[in-house]
């Protein structure tokens, strides 16, 4: 049986079951209790190409060394989310219990579910789509003037990654014009989702436990990027 499984690690308790003519309980024990194996679900990464590791590797080195000489300064993460409005299904693990098939409902969705973009900004101390004027609009009236007020007079700087609202000239200007210090599309590390804080992998039971999860994905990001670093630009995760 481990000889099997070290042959071929992606074969399911079912198929080994299936080989032995045995019940997938059985193998089920056998892989646990006597082999001490465990099944564990393959992550998804993204691709990095060599091209793309030094330019991972590069920027991470100029973004550790602006941290390390501006220590106290305040970051703000940003970044965008596409909302579709169909319902969300998975068709794993959302079951129905029924005595018969035809009693289970639909789940319908449609071929190009109509979508909204929202823009999410966080501090690393605590119905359209995103253009470029949309997002100046946004930046002017509400983010840059938050930013101003979280800050409160300490140095601060904007991340955003390279979407083309965010590196569009009419952005730069603005934030030029504001004074405002931005890491633009030659310093943060393109191709780089693992770097920037991640707080919605899992669910959040109340609001005090998505702070406390914000706060613990800022704090980390040095380490990440150094670990990128170390990683000579490859995968972290």
């Amino acid at each position: 049986l481990e000889k099997s499984i070290k042959a071929s690690p992606g074969t399911s308790l079912s198929r080994l079951a299936k080989n032995r003519g045995v019940s997938k309980q059985l193998v089920s024990k056998a892989v646990n209790e006597d082999l001490g194996y465990r099944s564990y679900r393959m992550a998804k990464q993204h691709i990095l190409t060599a091209s793309m590791k030094a330019t991972r590797l590069t920027n991470g080195k100029r973004l550790l060394n602006g941290l390390k000489s501006h220590g106290g300064r305040i970051i703000f993460f940003s970044d965008e989310k596409n909302w579709t409005v169909d319902k969300s299904y998975n068709v794993q693990n959302d079951r129905w219990l029924a005595k018969e098939r035809d009693e289970v409902p639909a789940v319908f969705t449609t071929k190009f579910p109509a979508s909204v973009m929202t823009l999410g900004v966080i501090c690393s101390t605590g119905e359209e789509r995103v253009n470029a004027e949309r997002y100046c609009e946004v930046m002017e009236e509400v983010v840059i003037p938050w930013m101003k007020d979280k800050a409160a007079g300490r140095e601060f700087i904007f991340q955003q990654d390279s979407a083309p609202a965010n590196i569009a000239l009419r952005t730069t200007n603005l934030f030029n014009s504001h004074g405002i210090t931005f890491w633009d599309r030659n310093t943060w590390p393109s191709n780089s989702p693992n770097l920037n804080p991640e707080v919605c992998k899992v669910s959040h039971n109340s609001i005090e436990a998505l702070k406390n999860s914000i706060t613990r994905a800022c704090k980390s990001f040095r380490d990440r990027m150094e670990k990128m670093v170390a990683a000579e630009g490859g995968h972290i995760e």
